[in-house]
């Protein structure tokens, strides 16, 4: 398999696959990949941010979508032995790699598909990307997000979710790829005046756009990206996740066809 990814990466591979972040949303991409199963693709590389990348890395372990959604339903996102008011964080995110030792090797050698994760160097102000050596860390830092999860320390820097300065971190699968394909967790659409009717809906509002707008502009380096419509659907709403599976796999069946996933003549 390793030396399989090293040709690979020598040639260029057929199909990359980008997923953004977006929590308990993160379930949709698992419907994006049923269908790309179904019309007989995998990705041969993927690159993804927060839960993009959480979900990309049970794609490169060779996790099947059944598997892939029992972990979700079973791993519960807020829990109380993980609640550490020392940290710069509700929850402590380094008490959460122990959920992925029974479920994911241990480095991204031992994935199945080359995986790309972003993080955001909270320190340096910088987006990084890794792909080798330890996964957990990197993984857990990419889901961090600010205020509810701490940093993950990572290179003698701390680190937070990466969708804060790259949720569609599509760059870093352009020229690799004969065609790259983007599934984004949902454009943010028009709301009524409730939905901004306090302070923290208001800022959680006014953080959607601004990440959809960054993310927007690097659509035109995919050959396509899916929006899915997740609208009606909360960030931390876990109990929903069968329901936004279900749409971002309806919303494919519609619009994902072969032609959008065969390699370019």
């Amino acid at each position: 398999m390793r030396l399989l990814t090293i040709y690979l990466a020598f040639m260029g591979y057929p199909l990359g696959v980008v997923l953004s972040g977006g929590s308990v949303r993160g379930s949709a991409h698992v419907g994006f990949l049923k269908r790309m199963n179904e019309l007989g693709f995998k990705p041969d590389i993927i690159s993804g941010s927060s839960a993009g990348a959480m979900v990309g890395a049970f794609c490169a372990a060779g996790k099947t979508i059944d598997e892939m959604m029992d972990f979700f339903r079973n791993t519960s996102l807020f829990r109380y032995n993980s609640i550490n008011p020392l940290t710069p964080g509700i929850f402590d995110t380094a008490k959460y790699e122990s959920i992925f030792q029974n479920f994911l090797p241990p480095t991204f050698e031992e994935l199945q598909i080359p995986l790309i994760i972003a993080t955001t160097n909270i320190e340096k102000g910088d987006a990084e990307y890794f792909s080798s050596g330890d996964l957990y860390k990197p993984l857990l830092a990419s889901c961090a997000i600010p205020f509810v999860f701490a940093p993950i320390e990572m290179n003698g820097y701390l680190h937070v979710d990466g969708g804060v300065l790259d949720n569609f971190p599509v760059e870093q699968l352009v020229g690799k790829c004969d065609k790259i394909i983007g599934s984004f967790l949902g454009s943010p659409g028009a709301v009524d005046r409730k939905s901004v009717s306090s302070k923290i809906k208001i800022t959680s509002r006014a953080n959607e756009l601004l990440m959809y707008a960054a993310s927007r502009l690097k659509f035109p380096l995919t050959d396509c990206t899916i929006e899915h419509p997740l609208m009606e659907f909360g960030y931390f709403d876990q109990k929903k996740m069968d329901d936004i599976y279900q749409v971002g796999y309806e919303f494919c069946l519609k619009e994902m066809k072969a032609d959008i996933l065969e390699p370019a003549s």
